[in-house]
């Protein structure tokens, strides 16, 4: 289990059928921002996001990537939502519940 500073996120472009990706962000010392890095091609982009409103379930939109606090049943969703045509991807297959990492935060 990650540290108390730790926050998991999960993180999807807005408006396209991609797999949903779960990211462990870090909380700043004053608590009001979450530092999120994710893969941007052979770099890494790194969003605050106020922590504020991802505890309390809001989504956050940046970059045309839009970022909420990651539960079981949020990425679950998310991943049914997912449209893409074939096994492309693992475009078809949800992940059980079982093999999903434990959320750092409930709602």
């Amino acid at each position: 289990m990650s540290d108390d500073r730790t926050v998991r996120i999960q993180y999807n472009i807005v408006r396209l059928s991609s797999a949903p990706q779960i990211v462990d962000g870090k909380l700043s010392s004053t608590g009001k921002t979450i530092l999120v890095e994710i893969p941007n091609g052979s770099d890494t982009k790194a969003y605050r996001l106020n922590a504020d409103e991802i505890l309390s379930g809001e989504t956050i939109y940046r970059d045309s990537q839009f970022f909420e606090l990651y539960t079981p049943a949020r990425f679950r969703s998310e991943q049914k939502s997912n449209h893409n045509p074939g096994p492309v991807r693992g475009a078809d297959e949800v992940t059980g519940t079982e093999d999903l990492p434990e959320p750092t935060h409930t709602l």
